[in-house]
């Protein structure tokens, strides 16, 4: 009832390495969600509803057709089908259900449960690490159908069960070593409520390991769905759709929405590597670096989460500030000495920040941004650390116009 295949691009491939990357799962072709498209069409004067059949050059769509008079009351049919995706790559863990169906045919009528999830973007950033360890993105598409009575109100508690993770393992925009847990128990959870709410008596899966170092731009794994057009879970199948999984054009920060792909793609296309970066760093404000949540929480708690927050509740952060504002300037002719705290800080910052799941262009910015437009940081200290972290990002950013850099009055 699944059919997966792939997509290759003969093009040059895309350069991931030290890049945050996002997975795009999205309905592809046929009659999800019931939508005229060029997979999906109808004779002219006719419109697509839920009893659209399928023409010539389309697919079939699942309609809604009575159970009969015998049926209900002697057979009484109930079914259910469901369509799962589970990804991985490092520590990014999904749980993505792409489609719901259920049907029972009682004495009081038939009732129907559709869910189809027809495009699913809230995917977390992650880095891809320059060492390749989590370059390999693992895609398993599971199918699970069944006539038990189990699936009674399945769809129902699988769309309360998607809510709950959202609510209660929410997701920041980037994947961090903070929120890698978060991530697992979510899809973890999704995991449990398909294997209880859905007795598998019929399972197909498909499974995919892809190193996505020498993906090109419009490579992608397609999946092919076609469920049973009648009562009878093992009987004739009807195609109703499919689902594309992809990967999203690069971005070298997360802080600024710069990828780099062909212009003619989206306004946010940089075509070189070296004019995103160069992008990212005239548009970047430490402000909002600062206040960027690296843990997500609900409010109005939503301030105990930034970087701002992370930094300073660091061991010797503290410490190292007041060493560094308590160094004596040198005096006027004679050379400026090293400040060994300011070098340790910068160091330890650096370290923080890539511990936590940030890329190289990323980790100078939050050092910046911290040695710019943290209060607690006087703008002479703030100097120093600049000048003891004095690396291609930090020159681009003090070169920067003071418009885009946003301090506190009271900094001095």
């Amino acid at each position: 009832m699944t059919k997966l295949s792939e997509t290759t691009d003969t093009g040059s491939s895309t350069d991931y390495s030290d890049m945050y990357v996002r997975i795009r799962l999205q309905a592809q072709a046929g009659c999800v969600g019931l939508n005229a498209g060029p997979g999906c069409k109808q004779s002219a004067g006719k419109a697509i509803d839920q009893n659209t059949s399928a023409t010539e050059d389309s697919d079939a769509s699942m309609g809604y057709p009575s159970t009969g008079i015998f049926s209900r009351y002697f057979v009484q049919p109930q079914r259910s089908v469901t369509v799962a995706a589970n990804l991985s790559a490092g520590a990014f863990v999904a749980t993505v259900p792409l489609l719901s169906l259920s049907h029972a045919g009682g004495r009081t009528g038939d009732a129907w449960s559709r869910t189809i999830y027809s495009r699913v973007e809230d995917f977390q950033w992650f880095l891809v690490k320059r060492d390749g360890s989590n370059s390999v993105l693992s895609a398993k598409f599971t199918l699970s159908a069944t006539k038990s009575i189990q699936f009674q109100g399945a769809v129902t508690g699988l769309n309360v069960a998607v809510s709950l993770a959202r609510q209660l393992a929410p997701q920041g925009t980037l994947l961090t070593e903070l929120t890698a847990n978060s991530a697992k128990t979510r899809a973890d959870a999704l995991d449990k409520t398909i294997s209880s709410l859905f007795a598998m008596t019929i399972a197909e899966a498909h499974a995919v390991d892809l190193d996505f170092r020498h993906w090109h731009p419009d490579d992608a794994l397609t999946l092919e769905v076609s469920v049973p057009s009648g009562s009878a879970i093992n009987g004739q199948v009807s195609p109703i759709g499919s689902w594309s999984l992809s990967l999203e054009a690069p971005r070298p920060s997360i802080f600024a929405d710069i990828r780099i792909c062909p212009k003619d793609e989206d306004s946010s296309c940089v075509e070189d590597s070296t004019q995103a970066t160069n992008q990212v760093t005239s548009k970047v404000r430490a402000a909002d670096v600062l206040s960027f949540s690296v843990i997500p929480l609900t409010p109005p708690n939503t301030a105990l989460g930034t970087i701002a927050t992370y930094i300073s509740q660091h061991d010797g952060f503290s410490t190292s500030v007041a060493s560094i504002a308590a160094e004596k300037d040198a005096k006027p002719g004679t050379p400026a000495t090293d400040s060994l705290a300011s070098a340790q800080l910068c160091k330890n910052i650096l370290q923080w920040t890539s511990a936590l799941g940030f890329s190289s262009l990323d980790q100078g910015i939050i050092l910046w941004a911290v040695a710019t437009g943290m209060p607690s940081i006087p703008a002479k200290t703030g100097q120093k650390l600049l000048a003891a972290c004095n690396n291609d990002e930090i020159k681009a950013l003090v070169k920067q116009p003071a418009a885009s850099v946003v301090q506190d009055p009271a900094r001095k």
